[in-house]
Order: C-alpha cells, then sequence, then structure tokens
C-alpha cells in the first residue's frame, strides 16, 4: 500500500488546491468504522462497513485501507477493503486501478475491477482501456476488457470494435468483447447496426441481434424497421425480424401492426405475427383487440388470436374477460374462448373458471374443465366450492369423487 501513497497524497493535494478539502479528521474515520463493528448482527455489522466505504473522502482512503489490513475476521476485512477501493474507484479510478491490478487473482479483485474499470472507462474510455490490457492474464482481464468494451460502445460502437480487433487474440476475451459491443449497439443505434451485423454469421447470437435490432428500431421508427426486416436475404432471419418489429410495433399502434400481420406469409409467420401483435393489444385494449379478430380472424386463426388476448386479459380481469366469452354465440370458437378463458385464470380465480367451464357444451369437456378449477377452489374454499358444486346438475357420485379428492395443503 505504501508504494500507492504518493499518488493519494497528490490527489489530495489536488483537492485541497481546488477548495474540496475534506473536514473530517483519521480519528473520526476509525470511529465510524468502530461504530459498524459495534453492530451486533453480522448482516448489519457488514452492511454498515459497506456504507462507511460508500462515504470515504479521498484522504481518507488510506485510512481505511489500513485498519481493514488490521480486522481479524476474514468477512470484515474483506467487506471494508472492497469498499473502501471501490469508493476509491470512483474519486480516482486511474490511482484505484492501479492499486489494485496487483492483487492476486479472487473473487475480490475481480468484484474490486469491476466497479473501478467502469468508473474509469466512463471517464476516460481511452485510458482505460489502454491500463486493462496491462493486467495480468485471467479472469480479472477477460471481464475488465468487456466492460471497457461495452462502455465504449455506448458512444462510439466502430471505435470499440476497433479497439477489440487490436488485442492479442490469444487469452483475451476477443469474441465475448465483440458480442457485448454489438448489443449495445444494435440497442443504442439500431439503424446503423443493421447493416453490421449482416456480415455475422448465422446462428443463435446472430438471431439475438436481429430480433433487438427489429425490436429497437421499429420503437422509433416501424415503416424503416419493416423494410429492412424484408430485405434479409435469410429466409429464418427475416421471420424473425418481421415477428419482432410487429411485436415492437404494436405497443404504439397495435391495429397498424395486427393490419400488416395479417398480410404476411407463410402461415407460421403470420399466426406467429399476430399472437405477438394481439398480445401486446390485449394489454391496452383488450375488448377492442377482440372485437378486430372478429372482423378480419376465421377459423384456427380466430381461435389462435383470442386465446392469446385472453391470456392475458382473463387473469386480472377476470369477470370483464368472462362476459365477453359468455356473449359469443355458440359454435367452436366460444368452446375454444372457454377452454382460453379457464387456462388464463383457473390458477387465480378458479370459481370463475369453474363457473364459465359450466357452460361447455360438450359434456366431457365441461366435467374435465370443472374439475381442474375445483382442485384449487376445493382448497381455498371448500365451503364456497361445495356450495357451488352442490347446485349443479353433475351426479352425486361425481360430487362425491371431487369431494375426496380434495388435496392437502402439504402436498
Amino acid at each position: 500500500m505504501l508504494k500507492y501513497l504518493g499518488s493519494v497524497l497528490f490527489l489530495v493535494f489536488l483537492s485541497t488546491a481546488f477548495g474540496t478539502s475534506p473536514t473530517r479528521s483519521p480519528d473520526e474515520v476509525a470511529m465510524r468504522i468502530d461504530r459498524a463493528l459495534a453492530e451486533r448482527k453480522i448482516d448489519l455489522r457488514l452492511a454498515a462497513l459497506t456504507e462507511v466505504g460508500k462515504s470515504l473522502t479521498l484522504p481518507e482512503i488510506t485510512v481505511a485501507e489500513k485498519r481493514a489490513e488490521g480486522l481479524t475476521q476474514l468477512r470484515e476485512r474483506v467487506t471494508l477493503r472492497e469498499a473502501t477501493f471501490i469508493r476509491w474507484g470512483e474519486l480516482a479510478p486511474a490511482a484505484a486501478f492501479d492499486a489494485v491490478m496487483n492483487w492476486s487473482e479472487g473473487v475480490s479483485k475481480v468484484q474490486v475491477l469491476h466497479a473501478i474499470v467502469a468508473s474509469y472507462a466512463h471517464r476516460n474510455v481511452h485510458a482505460a482501456a489502454s491500463a486493462v490490457v496491462h493486467l495480468p492474464p485471467g479472469r480479472a482481464r477477460n471481464d475488465a476488457v468487456e466492460i471497457v468494451a461495452e462502455i465504449w460502445a455506448g458512444s462510439d460502437a466502430t471505435a470499440a470494435l476497433n479497439w477489440v480487433g487490436t488485442l492479442p487474440p490469444d487469452g483475451f476475451p476477443i469474441d465475448r468483447a465483440v458480442r457485448k459491443v454489438y448489443f449495445v449497439w444494435v440497442h443504442e443505434n439500431p439503424a446503423s447496426a443493421s447493416s453490421a451485423i449482416a456480415q455475422y454469421p448465422s446462428g443463435d447470437y446472430k438471431n439475438a441481434l436481429v430480433m433487438n435490432v427489429a425490436s429497437d428500431w421499429a420503437s422509433s421508427d416501424p415503416a424503416a424497421a419493416t423494410v429492412w426486416a424484408n430485405t434479409l436475404a435469410n429466409a429464418s432471419e427475416r421471420e424473425l425480424a418481421l415477428a419482432s418489429v410487429i411485436e415492437s410495433w404494436a405497443d404504439a399502434d397495435p391495429r397498424a401492426a395486427a393490419d400488416y400481420a395479417l398480410k404476411l406469409s407463410p402461415v407460421g409467420l403470420q399466426q406467429r405475427a399476430l399472437s405477438s401483435a394481439l398480445t401486446r393489444w390485449a394489454g391496452q385494449d383488450p375488448e377492442n383487440a377482440l372485437n378486430w379478430i372478429e372482423k378480419h380472424c376465421d377459423g384456427g386463426l380466430e381461435s389462435t388470436t383470442v386465446s392469446a388476448v385472453l391470456n392475458v386479459w382473463a387473469p386480472v380481469s377476470p369477470d370483464s374477460a368472462g362476459r365477453w366469452v359468455e356473449n359469443l354465440p355458440g359454435g367452436p370458437l366460444r368452446e375454444s374462448a372457454i377452454a382460453s378463458y379457464i387456462d388464463a385464470v383457473k390458477s387465480w380465480n378458479p370459481a370463475a373458471g369453474a363457473k364459465l367451464a359450466l357452460q361447455s357444451a360438450d359434456p366431457s369437456a365441461r366435467i374435465l374443465r370443472v374439475e381442474q378449477c375445483l382442485r384449487l377452489w376445493l382448497l381455498w374454499d371448500p365451503a364456497g366450492a361445495g356450495s357451488w358444486l352442490e347446485q349443479t346438475d353433475f351426479s352425486t357420485e361425481l360430487k362425491r369423487r371431487w369431494i375426496s379428492q380434495l388435496p392437502r395443503e402439504d402436498s
């Protein structure tokens, strides 16, 4: 620690020269540490030591670090030491980095450098980038490189990629650092990133990039994002991008997004995009979403999209959603809607689910759906469920079987 004392004293001199000299004495720092150590509960004691570290001024860093070295309990020593150096990183990251870079490799070094390098890069990313490459090989260096790459990408993704490209191929996390840059880039400037990711090899990672470009771009300019998605040569990537565009678009204009999704092909993409759009629409105005479905969808598509809306609407508003299902005319859609409603609501309001299940047209489905809801209803409210069940037209034998199968709370 003594070899870093000179840099600390120099920084103290600077703080004094610019009128920010500390008013607390070393004894006050020691008193704050003693108060923290006096906490009887270990969790409170460690939390208090962390708080001491967070409030240190630059001249107090050396005092706290020396005090930490003298603590006998490992957990207290490590907590105060880490909090002290993390605070140093906030106040003077270059000096703190120099002090920590040659620590033994281990969890403390990794955790402290995470914080210091982040502060360093936010202040001077070029200096931080130059510094981290001189760390000894190991986990701490790898993590530090990725942190710098990620932070640099927020202001200049191209420069960050160029820097990563200069790193030696052996021992440095080049692929992971590149991924960090791209993921920041696609969120910060999806239009710019869209052309860059075209050169990335196909696979799960590129799919994730495509989805993020599509989603973020569509949130600000769905028309441009749609044009880009349609230019993708790879069919699976194109469909992935279009589905993501539709989902994000629906947050701002669900009707327009659903109208566009209805025109998509193949059928699988159309169903996927419509379900995404209508799920987002359901979170805004479920009744209008369902009205749109009734006018524009039919057959299996109608059933799938109604289910997507009810999955969102029924758990949070079971009465309103249930009334909508009840008002449907008899037929396949109503039966499908009852099933979807029950699946969505049975874990939250099994009474509502059981009452609507009773209206199922098919006797076998009616029994199965009521039983699904009764399992929880009988457990949570046996009197209410039993009273309701008694008034149904199910056979006495079936009612008794359901009651006898009442689950135990510890099962």
